[in-house]
């Protein structure tokens, strides 16, 4: 018995230092990896060559995977880097990602979305990586015209809005709240 008083007594005489939980190693490797994944995919869309041409600075891997990506969705292409960058600095700084299965299920839907609203609302422009299958990819191109088919004029608003709420429930972040947010800021700071 005086040995179990003895153990208690010098836990609780433990430095803070001691006493600290030991660093998510694990959760830190992840999110390395998840942001040097990320830098590699945006530099690889970035330097895509228009045509396709296998001259890039993550090699012809990185070319290839570019090259789908957005010939498929387009600018929906970013979303993955962009949502992999997000979770790897959530990660680097020792907490894990809110709700990461259900935004990892959601990922793909919001790139379509994103190449539904590329193909609807920009046209055929100078981006790095999109000058073969223009801004919504072809996915985008598929699924616009058949949108646009169906709500005409106003189906950029349609994607637009479908977009807002996949990443509302994705990410939790309320996008309407921030923008009346940056607006009050703007008018009080102009005032």
């Amino acid at each position: 018995m005086a040995r179990t008083t003895t153990a208690a007594v010098s836990r609780s005489r433990r430095s803070p230092i001691e006493a600290a939980e030991p660093e998510p190693v694990g959760l830190e490797l992840a999110g390395v990896a998840l942001s040097l994944g990320a830098v590699l995919l945006g530099a690889a869309i970035v330097t895509l060559g228009p045509g396709g041409s296998l001259s890039n600075v993550t090699g012809s891997i990185g070319a290839f995977a570019a090259q789908a990506l957005t010939g498929a969705v387009g600018l929906g292409a970013w979303i993955l880097p962009c949502v992999a960058l997000a979770w790897g600095i959530t990660c680097l700084r020792g907490r894990r990602p809110g709700n990461w299965l259900r935004a990892a299920l959601l990922l793909p839907l919001l790139m379509g979305v994103t190449a539904v609203l590329g193909a609807l609302i920009f046209e055929r422009g100078v981006l790095p990586g999109l000058a073969r299958s223009g801004p919504g990819g072809y996915f985008g191109l598929a699924l616009g015209s058949v949108t646009y088919s169906a709500f005409g004029k106003a189906s950029g608003l349609v994607a637009a809005v479908a977009w807002i709420a996949v990443f509302r429930v994705m990410t939790q972040i309320d996008l309407v709240q921030g923008v009346v947010r940056l607006v009050r800021g703007v008018v009080e700071h102009g005032a």
